[in-house]
């Protein structure tokens, strides 16, 4: 029988894995419902006409004022000040190579963001999220200094300032009736750039509370059912070794587990790198949950994966962790991207592999691909969103909960498969046991009858020949004698093998 998938049979799946990754990538976003969103304008964000319990929370995007080379504090900026070096910056957005008074800005340097905002006298708690910010900033709302991170001095040495895609500030404030300030200090020394690289956004405190508990739930959910994953398949490989798949794969969720969990309650202290910094763990788990799930692809379909490429991964896997531990974090974020790039090259040889398995026709092939499919979307989604290409958030960890389901109705039709076949050939053994018992029965009964049959001739063959050599037929020459003695003697061995064989008989009918 021909094995062979024809391309319009893999069609469906392909047109399947493009509607995922489309909803996966759009869909993850910040998109508030309802009305067009208000967009800053020359310094300005008129938000009277929003409202955050109907529509909920507004990015603080557009038109900043923009003082280049200069520190402001809200106190520095006043109504009959000179505006002359007032200029307007795009948040979000960089500042290198932006023309300001005809000449281009260079990355490092320092510079003050200000947005007036118009509100319509909201008297609920409002936050402001920061989540990248190159590299130190201070931040004043309404006049009050209400966060700062990293350092805004030149001649400071303090390594805090980690721009890391979990890395989010928040900040609470009573809005007034009439116009609000913010202003933010930005300060590059340590990045290509400078400036406001991500929306800033601005909602009720209870949404962003409620917000961060659905977070914190389903971040602790998904460690759950990761760790259950874990646990279910490691257990299921010690129960039977020749499955290594189960383990590879248990092992990819339980280190998957520890970095969901990181992310909420950091596992590690800073000080385990030198130059120290806290982010290794989520960056080392990412290096090492790579080659395990190869592993698990490669245990799958040994025929269909090349062992090489495993190899590779593994190899560039075990050199990056050491290095990762004398690096400093700017270094290890490059190190991270060429990993990234790794990873793409990676997630184009799997999806390759799978329409093998596919056009092959393997065992549970089909399956396989619906559980796949969703980690391939999440690893794209996750590497884009690592290398802030896409503003959504880590999905890999919900693939892996559909891939665990996907492996477990595998293993339990594995299971069943095998125990099938166990049933069908302990039915088979069971016949072929009642046909032999049948022809060792006919057997016995062929040596009976066959040995009494043979009894009667062989003893008058032998009493024949014993009786001419006692001289009934007369003198015979010494050869004839020798002769009639050799039969004599062979028919007594002969009977003597048919008593043996009767004999037997009858001890096997005793028991």
């Amino acid at each position: 029988m021909d094995s062979s998938v024809s391309p319009a049979r893999i069609l469906p799946y392909l047109c399947l894995l493009f509607c995922l990754a489309s909803g996966a990538m759009t869909g993850c976003g910040y998109n508030p419902a309802g009305k067009t969103r208000p967009v800053a304008h020359r310094g300005v964000i008129d938000l009277r006409g929003w409202d955050f319990n109907k529509d909920g929370g507004v990015t603080l995007d557009g038109e900043w004022e923009f003082y280049w080379n200069r520190l402001l504090k809200p106190s520095d900026i006043t109504p009959s000040a000179a505006r002359e070096d007032c200029g307007y910056m795009t948040v979000p957005g960089l500042w290198k190579n932006r023309i300001v008074k005809g000449a281009a800005l260079p990355g490092d340097g320092q510079a003050t963001y200000r947005l007036r905002i118009l509100g319509g006298g909201d008297a609920t708690l409002k936050t402001v999220t920061i989540q990248r910010v190159y590299s130190a900033y201070r931040l004043w709302i309404n006049k009050k200094l209400v966060d700062e991170r990293g350092s805004i001095d030149e001649t400071s040495k303090v390594p805090e300032n980690y721009i890391f895609i979990h890395n989010k500030r928040n900040s609470s404030f009573t809005m007034n009736e009439g116009t609000n300030e913010i202003i933010i200090q930005v300060f590059n020394r340590d990045y290509g750039s400078g400036g406001i690289d991500r929306s800033i956004l601005l909602e009720n405190n209870a949404n962003f509370e409620q917000n961060m508990k659905r977070s914190y739930t389903i971040d602790m959910v998904l460690f759950g059912l990761l760790i259950f994953a874990s646990v279910i398949n490691i257990l299921s490989y010690f129960f039977r070794r020749q499955d290594s798949a189960s383990l590879y794969f248990g092992t990819y969720c339980l280190i998957l587990a520890i970095n969901t969990l990181n992310h909420q309650f950091p596992l590690l202290p800073d000080g385990l790198t030198i130059p120290r910094y806290p982010y290794y763990l989520n960056y080392i788990t990412i290096v090492i949950y790579v080659p395990f799930i190869l592993m698990t692809v490669k245990s799958l379909f040994p025929d269909d994966m090349s062992i090489y490429f495993v190899r590779f991964y593994q190899i560039v896997a075990v050199l990056h962790v050491p290095v990762l531990l004398f690096v400093d974090f700017k270094t290890a974020e490059e190190l991270i991207k060429v990993y990234y790039f790794l990873g793409f090259i990676l997630i184009i040889y799997n999806a390759y592999v799978l329409a093998k398995v596919i056009i092959k026709r393997r065992e549970d092939a089909i399956l396989f691909i619906f559980g796949f499919t969703p980690v391939f979307i999440g690893a794209v989604n996750d590497i884009l969103y690592a290398m802030w290409v896409v503003n959504t958030t880590t999905l890999t960890q919900y693939g892996v909960v559909m891939l665990s389901i996907v492996i477990t109705i595998v293993i339990s039709r594995r299971y069943s498969r095998a125990l099938w076949r166990v049933e069908e050939l302990s039915k088979d053994l069971a016949e072929k046991n009642i046909t032999l018992r049948n022809l060792d029965r006919l057997k016995d009964q062929f040596l009976a009858t066959t040995s009494h049959e043979l009894r009667t001739p062989l003893h008058g063959m032998i009493g024949l020949s014993e009786s001419m050599l006692e001289g009934a037929a007369g003198s015979m020459s010494p050869e004839a004698r020798e002769n009639l003695s050799l039969i004599a003697s062979s028919g007594h061995r002969l009977a003597n093998m048919v008593n043996d064989i009767l004999d037997w008989r009858k001890s096997r009918t005793r028991d």
